[in-house]
């Protein structure tokens, strides 16, 4: 499978993954400050 159709998005309270078929959106019960917030994939998992 290819990771190159995967997209994240943080938001305040909220986490988005998309990839082709798939869809996780989840609310969390914490304020992220976007501005200290990174995301990476670590390819080697499965």
């Amino acid at each position: 499978s290819s990771t190159k159709n995967l997209r994240a998005d943080v938001g305040e309270d909220r986490l988005v993954i998309e990839a082709p078929d798939y869809l996780v959106d989840l609310f969390l019960p914490f304020t992220i400050d976007q501005t200290k917030t990174t995301a990476s994939l670590d390819p080697t998992l499965n």
